[in-house]
C-alpha cells in the first residue's frame, strides 16, 4: 500500500515537470520533500536534462569504438594468418605461427578494453594497464617504422592511436575517476 502510494506521487511529480523549465519545476535542487531526487534530475538517470552527455558516457563511447579494431583485426589475423594483410604465400611456418599468437593477443586486449567500459569511472588500474601495453605496441611499431619504412595507411593509423590517443584517454579516464571519487561514486572493479 505504501509502496503504491509512493509509485503514484513520483508519477504525478515528473509528469507535472513534463515541458516545463527547470527553474519552474522545482528540480534545480534537491528537494526535501522527493529524496529520490538528485541535483535536478531523478537519481539514477543519465545523462544531462538539457541533452547532453556526460565525459564519462563520452569516454565509454570513445572507448567502445576504438576497441572494436584490436577484436575484429585480431579475429582477422587468426582466422586468415598473414594473408590478411594480403601478402603473397608462402611465408614460414614461423612467422604464421608467431602472426596468429600475436592475433590473439591483439583480439585479448581488444575484449579487455571493453570490459572497462561499465564503471570505467572506477577501473583505472585495469585502464592504464591496457594503455601501457597498447601503447608498447605502438612503439614497437615506431621502432619498424624507422627500420623497415613506412607501413600502410592502416597501421599508420593505427600507430597514432597508440601513440596519441590512447596517452590521451588514459588522462580523460582520471579525470572521470576523479570527479566520480569526488561524489563518492565509485563503484565495480
Amino acid at each position: 500500500m505504501l509502496l503504491g502510494s509512493f509509485r503514484a506521487t513520483v508519477s504525478r511529480r515528473l509528469n507535472l515537470c513534463k515541458g516545463m523549465p527547470a527553474a519552474a519545476n522545482g528540480l534545480e535542487t534537491r528537494d526535501q520533500n522527493y529524496p529520490f531526487m538528485r541535483e535536478g534530475r531523478p537519481a539514477g538517470r543519465k545523462g544531462n536534462m538539457d541533452g547532453k552527455i556526460s565525459a564519462k558516457t563520452a569516454l565509454q563511447i570513445v572507448v567502445a569504438v576504438l576497441a572494436a579494431t584490436p577484436v575484429l583485426v585480431g579475429i582477422e589475423g587468426i582466422l586468415f594468418g598473414p594473408a590478411f594483410l594480403h601478402v603473397a604465400a608462402p611465408w614460414p611456418v614461423d612467422l604464421d605461427s608467431h602472426f596468429r599468437f600475436l592475433s590473439g593477443f591483439f583480439l585479448a586486449v581488444g575484449i579487455a578494453w571493453y570490459s572497462c567500459i561499465p564503471g570505467i569511472e572506477a577501473k583505472t588500474e585495469r585502464f592504464r594497464l591496457l594503455a601501457a601495453c597498447t601503447f608498447t605496441g605502438g612503439l614497437a611499431r615506431l621502432v619498424s617504422l624507422f627500420l623497415v619504412g613506412a607501413p600502410s595507411l592502416g597501421h599508420v593509423a593505427g600507430l597514432c592511436v597508440e601513440l596519441l590517443a590512447v596517452p590521451a584517454l588514459v588522462v580523460w579516464q582520471g579525470r572521470v575517476a576523479n570527479k566520480a571519487a569526488g561524489r563518492g561514486q565509485l563503484s565495480g572493479a
